[in-house]
């Protein structure tokens, strides 16, 4: 009878399938200011409002926490359907935002079943809009 408590806490233990945490930023290292709408499933946490992103700021677009500990993040634009961009004073943005290679991620984490974290960033610069 001693030791159920501990064997309450190792089936505790065993249980737990960890935590990921990721979360999308898009980074403005432009000179113009840009206007951004994102459409993507709920579940994924979009930023559904318009988004002014002045020169030289970052956003965060998405923040989800997922059950289960996840080592690898590697499609960052998959749960993104569109997304519309307006430049302030014309243009179009040359660089894709549903292109997985063209976001930075950045994972931290340990465990087997342990806790990890990934931030995607999308970076565009003035050469980045066309």
């Amino acid at each position: 009878m001693k030791h159920l408590p501990l064997i309450a806490i190792a089936g505790l233990l065993a249980a737990c399938d960890g935590q990921t945490i990721v979360e999308h930023r898009v980074e403005n290292a432009s000179t113009r200011t840009v206007r951004m709408v994102f459409h993507a499933d709920a579940f994924n946490r979009f930023n559904g409002d318009t988004l002014v992103m002045a020169p030289g700021t970052f956003t965060r677009v998405a923040w989800n926490d997922l059950l289960g500990g996840r080592r690898d993040y590697r499609r960052p634009a998959e749960a993104i359907d569109s997304v519309y961009v307006e430049v302030d004073g014309g243009g179009s943005l040359t660089r894709d935002l549903l292109s997985d290679e063209a976001w930075a991620v950045d994972s931290k984490g340990r465990g087997i079943k342990g806790s990890f974290s990934h931030v995607c960033t999308f970076r565009f610069t003035d050469a980045d809009i066309d």
